[in-house]
């Protein structure tokens, strides 16, 4: 989510607090603009947070690379967005890749996506064809179709949304 210099000069003088529930963010600023990186939503003690996780993957000669997003295990997946910034290639005759999750969790990403630069993919989990819920620390595999190998080089970019929660305090 990005907002305006203005926009963020508000949202840091205010606090958000009702029934001893606090919202609050870590806001990254970026050439004038505020990008949000991390929203808590917190009871008095313990709570929920959103947060992303970005990283970038390099082919290597091979059928296979990864993207090391290291979301953590116990945590909520909500969507991932993948970029192709440098073309991928094959040598031999390749043409499309396909993304999904590894280790935590092991849902479908992207499937048949092109080769080229620029080439984008944006998905919502799907907790119907798989848990959202992750049992170890997650990241991704990119996988050249028809059982083809990638040429290397090429670079796919990830972000991946999660929840996880903040943990509660000791009791009184």
């Amino acid at each position: 989510m990005r907002i305006s210099w203005d926009q963020f000069r508000k949202l840091r003088s205010k606090a958000w607090s009702w029934s001893g529930v606090q919202t609050f963010t870590s806001v990254v600023i970026s050439a004038g603009t505020a990008v949000l990186s991390t929203a808590k939503i917190l009871g008095t003690t313990g709570g929920i947070t959103l947060k992303t996780s970005e990283a970038t993957g390099t082919a290597t000669a091979a059928a296979t690379f990864d993207i090391e997003v290291n979301v953590p295990s116990g945590a909520k997946i909500v969507s991932t967005q993948l970029r192709v910034d440098t073309a991928l290639s094959s040598s031999d005759g390749g043409t499309a890749w396909s993304a999904a999750f590894r280790d935590g969790s092991t849902a479908s990403v992207a499937s048949g996506a092109a080769f080229a630069k620029d080439t984008k993919v944006s998905t919502f989990f799907n907790a119907n064809a798989a848990t959202d819920i992750t049992s170890a620390e997650t990241d991704i595999t990119v996988t050249a179709d028809s059982a083809k190998t990638f040429a290397a080089g090429g670079k796919v970019k990830a972000i991946v949304t999660y929840y996880e929660f903040t943990a509660m305090g000791a009791a009184a």
